[in-house]
């Protein structure tokens, strides 16, 4: 699970930023696309420009607002949350270009437990996946420290501030680690649906998305207490969701590395004799392909679907209780519509089951 899922359905997307409203998200994501553009400035001080590549810039760093929004729809709302909060611009600025190396830390992180490669950073490839992820780490800790230096300079915060900062980071990414770490060689107990929301993908997914508001609720006066809260929890809910969706999605690839998934305890809890019975043979012998649940579990992924769905819904509510010009009533229409915005045809067709 990282921050930046593509989401490839680009109608779903549209009809989520429609209901965000088009004009306010417009402005966020300008300022998303500044706090980019701004790192990518501050990288060849931190490292050779030999080492960047031209065309991966031109990859990551998207000028076309769809496929920026695309690549990083969460990022963008969470700065499109804090605006709504009335946090200023220069605040709006440093949190965007915190939150994309929070996006980019844990996604190289993630690549080491996964044996991935997602790139953040427009570093030339070359010496294997695993380097490539920890010179991005090496980076990003770096653009951290610039962030903050410019940050300070602008009388934006302090230094003690700033290391105030960087500790409640660094202490909710070391609980997301040792998560991932405790199933680096599998894990045998399968909690119940719901009691894995709450120990897993709370952690996992809702904590992820937590991050993002970590430095807003240290800098931030008391007479925005109160919003931030709700909007930690909306963002929070929203990452939980999220994470049980990746779930559906990389279901096989879980299995195999036997780590906690929300549709394996579906269906070991509350699935049928068949579906528990094709779980069994999965487990012990790795699933066949990458079809186990069109072929098996469709029903146990609608129930999984419909855990996520709820929290986006709860998420809505909450973001709707900050201002924002969504309509309650078209909430759930919207939750199954965001559900879906990755584009696979798993979800596509769990989607529709749903709304059936």
């Amino acid at each position: 699970m990282t921050l930046s899922p593509v989401f490839r359905d680009l109608e779903k997307l549209n009809m989520v930023i429609e209901a965000l409203g088009e004009e306010e998200f417009a402005d966020a994501l300008a300022i998303q696309k500044g706090a980019v553009g701004r790192l990518y400035a501050d990288l060849p001080l931190i490292i050779d420009s030999t080492r960047l590549d031209p065309v991966l810039v031109r990859e990551l760093a998207p000028e076309d607002d769809s496929e920026f929004a695309q690549r990083y729809f969460f990022i963008t709302l969470f700065t499109l949350i804090l605006k709504s909060l009335g946090i200023s611009r220069t605040r709006l600025d440093f949190y965007a270009e915190l939150n994309y190396c929070i996006m980019g830390t844990t996604a190289a992180a993630d690549n080491l437990f996964d044996g991935e490669d997602k790139a953040f950073l427009p570093i030339a490839q070359g010496g294997g996946s695993v380097y490539h992820s920890v010179l991005q780490l090496m980076c990003f800790e770096r653009l951290v420290a610039k962030i903050g230096s410019r940050a300070v300079a602008k009388g934006i915060l302090d230094e003690q501030l700033f290391s105030e900062i960087q500790k409640g980071l660094l202490d909710k990414l070391a609980a997301i680690g040792s998560l991932e770490g405790s199933e680096e060689s599998g894990v045998e107990d399968i909690p119940s649906p719901e009691e894995m929301v709450k120990k897993v993908h709370g952690v996992r997914g809702g904590m992820l998305f937590g991050l993002a508001t970590v430095a807003p609720s240290i800098l931030e006066g008391e007479d925005l207490f109160a919003e931030l809260a709700e909007a930690a929890q909306a963002i929070k809910d929203l990452g939980t969701a999220f994470q049980i969706i990746d779930d559906i999605t990389d279901f096989e690839f879980d299995l195999t590395r036997k780590s906690h998934n929300i549709l394996v305890s579906q269906i070991h809890h509350r699935g049928t004799p068949e579906e528990k019975a094709a779980l069994k043979r999965a487990i012990e012998t790795s699933p066949e392909g990458e079809d186990f649940v069109e072929k098996y579990a469709m029903a146990s992924g609608v129930r999984a679907l419909e855990m996520a769905v709820e929290l986006i819904g709860g998420s809505v509510e909450k973001l709707c209780d900050l201002e924002f010009s969504l309509d309650k009533p078209m909430s759930r229409d919207l939750a199954v519509c965001f559900a879906s915005t990755r584009g696979t045809p798993r979800l596509q067709a769990l989607a529709d089951m749903l709304e059936e």
